[in-house]
């Protein structure tokens, strides 16, 4: 029978420790990186904004130049200008020291044109250059922008990352604390009906000797000296016990009502063989029986749930080891009874059947529960019953009937 407890946590704590994969280390080697990139584009940036600014200076000089030589020109051209106006005025030829001016001023033109030509030529190649200095700031500037963009999705990325691990060790040191706290309470966790404390019969937390998982049971404190843990019961017919092998298992039902504790718990809290098994019926007429065995021993699962009676006293007879010894337990679909038939899926309910059973209370209850009377030779009618186990290192052997 599953049952819900803490050992969920100690799954929870080792499910959390797993998932801690990203260290605060990696985390700052990332930032550390994308700092350094942010810090790459921006050297490229100043380089290029230096390039730029030198390129205008330069611009700016050769501007200055060429406005020089043009006044130059300008001054050469007036200077022509003003000869040829005194040479219209007096219709003469013009002097030898207007001629030799004249040609002074061309010699001086020509070599101002020739230097503003060079300088023309110097400005279209820094304006050119200009021009591409300025394409790669463009092309680099979207560049930066990409980047910086794709940067900060990253450094986004590591915070939200960061953020998610500082809650998971958040939740791993509660788990922790939790775990903790468990192992202290599982320390103090009785092992058996016996050592809950209680004189009162309920349902109880124990945690059977050598195992790390605690089971809910009910405990009977009251039949002959109490502290028996209760593995089966059948009041009514409400809990329908025709079930497969994973579910005898594991268990089912509530332990409140009709249910069977799981033959993987009956194994565990039997191994030691040192326990005791009873079992209390009640026929359909109100008469009460009962039957103990010293010693009830169920294998694991790799050999069948093997079963083990030894030692009877009762008023009922001895029925469950005179024809159930050793039989492997048997579901509708795991037939492992000595039959041709299927037992389990005939009488519908999970046991150890040999040729088929003497003893049937795991069966359908409205076909009828019965136990073999081999005194009487006669089937004893059951409508209720109760299986329960108690650990002989406590208690004797020795039964206290129910009137």
């Amino acid at each position: 029978m599953s049952n819900g407890t803490g050992a969920d946590v100690l799954q929870n704590t080792r499910a959390a420790e797993g998932k801690k994969t990203t260290s605060l280390a990696e985390m700052r080697a990332e930032i550390a990186d994308v700092n350094r990139s942010v810090q790459r584009l921006a050297g490229q940036q100043q380089t290029t904004t230096s390039q730029l600014e030198r390129g205008e200076r330069k611009a700016t000089r050769i501007s200055s130049t060429k406005s020089t030589a043009e006044s130059n020109v300008n001054k050469v051209e007036a200077e022509l200008q003003a000869i040829l106006s005194r040479m219209d005025a007096g219709h003469k030829c013009p002097n030898a020291e207007d001629v030799v001016q004249v040609s002074s001023q061309n010699r001086r033109l020509a070599e101002t044109v020739e230097k503003l030509s060079l300088k023309v030529s110097g400005i279209d190649q820094v304006q050119s250059s200009t021009l591409q200095l300025f394409e790669a700031l463009e092309r680099l500037e979207e560049r930066y922008d990409e980047n910086i963009g794709e940067l900060q999705r990253e450094v986004l990325a590591v915070f939200n990352q960061s953020r998610s691990q500082a809650e998971q060790e958040r939740r791993l040191a509660s788990l922790e604390q939790q775990k903790e706290s468990l192992a202290r309470m599982m320390k103090d966790m009785p092992h058996d009906c016996r050592e809950v404390g209680s004189s009162s019969s309920g349902a109880n937390l124990i945690l059977p000797r050598g195992s790390d998982e605690p089971i809910k049971v009910y405990c009977d404190q009251e039949t002959s000296g109490g502290g028996w843990t209760v593995i089966q019961r059948r009041t009514d017919g409400k809990e329908d016990f025709n079930r497969n092998w994973a579910a005898y298992k594991s268990g089912f039902g509530s332990v409140h009502g009709e249910f069977w504790l799981g033959n993987d718990h009956l194994h565990q809290l039997t191994k030691d063989n040192t326990t005791i098994l009873r079992v209390d019926l009640w026929d359909i007429y109100g008469q009460y029986w009962w039957a103990e065995y010293d010693s009830f021993l169920v294998s694991d699962e790799r050999s069948g749930y093997t079963v083990q009676f030894h030692g009877y006293t009762g008023n009922a007879s001895d029925a469950m080891a005179s024809y159930h010894q050793s039989m492997k337990f048997s579901t509708r679909d795991n037939d492992q009874d000595l039959s041709n038939t299927n037992c389990a899926d005939s009488y519908q309910g999970g046991w150890w059947y040999s040729h088929c059973q003497h003893v049937n209370i795991n069966g359908k209850y409205a076909l009828g529960l019965t136990w073999y009377d081999s005194l009487e030779n006669e089937w004893i009618a059951l409508a209720r019953v109760e299986m329960k186990l108690r650990d002989k290192r406590i208690f004797s052997s020795s039964s206290l009937t129910l009137a």
